[in-house]
């Protein structure tokens, strides 16, 4: 996930700081596939719909954050030693928080 979060940041290094929605096709692209790749049979979603997720999740990303908000939440996210740390760090930013939550729930409906 660092790898990830790393490449994320190199990126952002190269866009434009200014308040505007994200356009860079390469972040929806890293935060899917950062986001597929935690896929796990015992979450109870199968592959297509986890791909569902990923999806609606890098769109809404991409739709209702800053690159500025999203970088900063990243860098929290690295400080943190553990994987569940940085769920933490994720899951307290109440913008990413409602975006995973609206994807669920249309995988749910």
């Amino acid at each position: 996930m660092k790898k990830i979060l790393l490449t994320i940041i190199s990126l952002f290094l190269t866009i434009s700081f200014v308040n505007a929605k994200i356009k860079d096709p390469r972040v929806w692209t890293n935060f899917y596939e950062s986001c597929y790749e935690e896929y796990n049979s015992s979450s109870g979603l199968t592959k297509q719909e986890h791909a569902k997720y990923c999806s609606c999740s890098a769109d809404g990303v991409i739709e209702k954050m800053e690159v500025k908000e999203l970088l900063l939440l990243e860098t929290n996210m690295l400080k943190e030693k553990t994987q569940e740390n940085q769920t933490r760090v994720l899951l307290a930013n109440n913008k990413l928080q409602n975006i995973l939550v609206d994807c669920l729930s249309k995988i749910y409906q």
